[in-house]
């Protein structure tokens, strides 16, 4: 009898002890798909002092049937410039007046310094609600990173994101952001209304010497992170 105990304690123990060390299933190894380059788009500025990658690379990883993320990054001299974006396979109804294709939920920018992390935050805009498809009314960005980018100035180089909002009258977004990836200036507004402010990003663009023009027609170096309107 007192055999048949010890074996039961002996094994409720064993138990105890497997359940105490257990860990929850791994679900962050999803499936990850590196992109074609033909998914996305690199530019090259040119000017005489243009900016020149190590490299570039998104990949897509398939969370479930009905979404996935994807990870854009730049990397620069030691330094990654990484957006991360969540979505979720499905159109907004053409009544509404940010159309997106598909469906962007969240993004976050991240900076690295020889795999460092330095700086991380969302993307700073907000949520609004509209129809999808199947006229089910979602939650989504108002407004989604383009261009995430590198522009070179007499001060440096500087890290520039550029957003928009899905139509010709909807928000844009310009922010400028030193490789440490604090903000400089950024400015989130339609043309009628502004969102979200923090300096003056035009007297920033003169004080840092960056080329204007180079600015305004996008000839900056950088890669493309929402490859509006499909995929």
């Amino acid at each position: 009898m007192r055999f048949i105990i010890f074996i039961i304690l002996l094994i409720w123990t064993t138990v105890v002890r497997a359940e105490s060390h257990s860990f929850p299933a791994d679900t962050t190894k999803k499936k990850v798909t590196l992109l074609d380059p033909k998914d996305y788009v690199l530019y090259d500025t040119t000017n005489a002092n243009k900016v020149r990658f190590d490299s570039t690379q998104i990949k897509r990883i398939k969370l479930s049937k009905n979404n996935f993320s994807e990870e854009a990054s730049i990397y620069y001299k030691g330094y990654c410039f990484k957006v991360i974006s969540h979505f979720i396979k499905d159109s907004v109804i053409s009544s509404e007046p940010n159309l997106f294709n598909p469906i962007c939920v969240s993004q976050k920018v991240i900076f690295y310094h020889n795999q460092k992390l330095l700086k991380v935050f969302d993307y700073p805009v907000k949520s609004i609600v509209q129809r999808v498809s199947n006229n089910k009314k979602m939650k989504m960005l108002e407004d989604v990173i383009n261009y995430l980018g590198i522009i070179q100035s007499k001060k440096g180089v500087f890290v520039v994101i550029n957003g928009y909002g899905g139509c010709n009258s909807c928000s844009y977004f310009d922010g400028i952001y030193n490789t440490n990836g604090s903000v400089l200036a950024y400015e989130y507004r339609s043309s009628y209304k502004i969102f979200g402010k923090v300096g003056d990003i035009f007297g920033l663009i003169k004080k840092l010497g960056i080329n204007i023009k180079e600015y305004n027609q996008y000839s900056y170096s950088m890669i493309k992170i929402y490859l509006y309107p499909n995929r």
